[in-house]
């Protein structure tokens, strides 16, 4: 209540103001208004115009993503509509109800699960999203041929510094054998 009051009485102030202006300008035409009589123009901004977006920017967690969709969590309650998300490429996605219970989000501790549909990005942003999708879906399979690479490259090493040993010693052998024959 008294943050209304004290906007009131700044935005009453200001119109005050503007009032003196005009009857220093125009004396007669203005003589008997108050400030209170005093509007502001309407402001009217067309959907099609630059300045009709805000943006914010919230904090989420990515729960999971496909090509078409994305779930995720926020600890801020989210509307129904358009928001725009930086996964590997600019994507917008419009908040859609939990396909199981047809509810807005799925209220939990950590903060609200949110079902999006992924849109309006061109052929190389769909490129860019498969790409990461595949990134994470393989990243098991991936992770698992890499060990397995290391795994072979050890048993490899193991096997090669093994027969040098052998080599080592057979030539060892070899020399002592010339000594041998030598005396």
């Amino acid at each position: 209540e008294k943050v209304e009051a004290k906007k009131r009485m700044k935005r009453l102030a200001e119109m005050e103001e503007k009032l003196q202006k005009l009857k220093q300008e125009k004396p007669t035409r203005y003589k008997n208004v108050k400030a209170t009589d005093l509007r502001e123009p309407k402001l009217f901004i067309n959907k099609h115009d630059q300045n009709s977006t805000a943006r914010l920017q919230l904090e989420i967690t990515l729960l999971a993503f496909s090509e078409s969709e994305v779930w995720f969590t926020s600890k801020e309650q989210l509307n129904f509509g358009i928001y725009e998300f930086d996964l590997p490429t600019k994507v917008k996605i419009t908040i859609a109800p939990d396909p199981e219970t047809f509810q807005q989000f799925t209220a939990e501790k950590e903060g609200n699960i949110y079902h999006g549909l992924i849109h309006s990005f061109d052929e190389n942003g769909k490129k860019l999203l498969r790409q990461e999708v595949n990134r994470i879906f393989f990243s098991d399979l991936t992770a698992e041929r890499e060990l397995e690479d290391k795994e072979y490259k050890d048993m490899t090493k193991q096997a090669l510094d093994k027969k040098l040993e052998e080599l080592e010693k057979l030539k060892r052998l070899m020399e002592l054998n010339d000594i041998k024959k030598k005396i």
